[in-house]
């Protein structure tokens, strides 16, 4: 029996001396993962906690599971006081696993009742979109294949469509617009071309009115490819009243978007890298002609949220 495993059954046999069979104060114990004994049938089970349905399984297949390295996707249901911080103390992940794979841009934006969605190693909850295989997910996101492999507990190299896979250590460090240190990150450019409209008030084109325009609008032809300007998730793919065919992509701490295509090229759910055609351009919605309308929105994919996309370009 390895260290590990020693050390599990150790912790449980610790339980089980503590609070006897009482399952109710078994989970009661904080300073413990897990452990339970199930009374009625005499078969040792683990409680798997943190979880708004509770989740047993057998002892001897959570010691693998720990064993292997594999990990978990669960949903957990925010309680009052609770905080992105100490939930993220609780399950010994990073702060930022559960504000991407949430699409949360403000951790202090989270209320009592609200469902968490995470995995139990640090690292991202990618949904396969269409068959697949297990090398081209891992070099997609450039992450080790092995590891996937691991914290999945995968048996084939085929991916359905509709698994869901943890990505472990998977960072969106290269999507954020403002870094850690502060100072700003550099957008790709999503198309070449003049800025004909820029961020701020001006007499809209169409309305002949005085309004504030949030974002910029960059000229070119209709058909251009739209360059994903980061690395991020495809949260918003479809019509969107005046913006007319749109893109909205979700970054770590950031949301871009693309307004007046003419074809969408990516699909909700999608991942797509910087520099990868999500569109191109168009003239659909309330515009004057083919030009795209680009957003960058922060702490919150919402309008009110939008700063001068140029504080961002190269």
């Amino acid at each position: 029996m390895g260290k590990l495993s020693a050390m599990l059954l150790a912790s449980i046999l610790a339980a089980i001396f503590t609070v006897g069979l009482d399952a109710q104060k078994a989970e009661s114990l904080g300073s413990l993962d897990v452990v339970i004994l199930d009374k009625k049938n005499r078969e040792e089970r683990v409680l798997i906690r943190g979880q708004e349905q509770k989740t047993y399984m057998s002892l001897h297949d959570y010691v693998k599971q720990k064993e292997s390295g594999a990990g978990e996707i669960i949903e957990y249901k925010v309680k009052s006081g609770d905080s992105i911080s100490s939930i993220a103390r609780e399950h010994k992940i990073e702060v930022s696993t559960i504000l991407y794979n949430n699409r949360i841009a403000n951790k202090h934006l989270i209320k009592p009742g609200q469902k968490l969605t995470f995995p139990t190693v640090n690292g991202y909850i990618y949904t396969v979109s269409e068959d697949s295989h297990i090398a081209k997910v891992a070099k997609q996101f450039n992450v080790d294949i092995e590891s996937v492999i691991r914290t999945n507990n995968l048996e084939s190299d085929k991916l359905e469509v509709g698994t869901k896979l943890i990505l472990p250590e998977f960072s969106p460090s290269s999507t954020r617009l403002v870094s850690r240190g502060g100072s700003r990150e550099t957008l790709k450019w999503p198309v070449s071309g003049a800025i004909t409209s820029s961020y701020g008030y001006r007499m809209h084109p169409i309305r002949k009115v005085n309004s504030f325009h949030r974002g910029i609008d960059i000229g070119a032809s209709r058909g251009t490819p739209i360059l994903a300007a980061a690395s991020g998730e495809v949260v918003y793919s479809g019509y969107r009243n005046s913006y007319g065919n749109t893109i909205i992509l979700q970054h770590e701490d950031s949301f871009t978007l693309y307004a007046h295509a003419h074809q969408l090229k990516v699909e909700k759910g999608q991942w797509v890298n910087r520099g990868e055609v999500i569109a191109t351009v168009g003239s659909t919605g309330m515009a004057t002609g083919p030009h795209l309308h680009f957003e960058v929105r922060i702490d919150g994919n919402r309008s009110e949220n939008t700063v001068d996309p140029k504080k961002f370009l190269p």
